[in-house]
């Protein structure tokens, strides 16, 4: 398999556990009261909203070459570092 086929799916493997975690973290904001489901969803927009950009990347280099990918790959990689950082902290909120 080649380098850009593994990070397809290592990306694939972050977005489906992205996707688990926000799913979760909507059924606490739902629990939560309406004052703090505010701020809650507001947290979880903006961690949909960076793993939309994953997304995008992910869909960019697909369509990109053997060669060309890796400059997307390095774009990708600082968003990934923003998105867990976001996701742990608003994990952490939810305590």
């Amino acid at each position: 398999m080649t380098d850009k086929k593994n990070y397809q799916k290592k990306l694939e493997a972050y977005l489906d556990k992205w996707d688990a975690k926000i799913d979760e973290l909507n059924a606490k904001a739902a629990q939560a009261e309406a004052e703090s489901r505010l701020q809650y969803e507001k947290s979880i927009d903006e961690l949909k909203k960076k793993r939309a950009e994953v997304q995008e990347k992910l869909e960019d280099i697909k369509k990109q070459g053997e060669d060309s990918w890796e400059d997307i790959k390095n774009a990708t990689e600082g968003i990934i570092s923003d998105l867990d950082a976001r996701l742990q902290a608003v994990i952490e909120s939810f305590k």
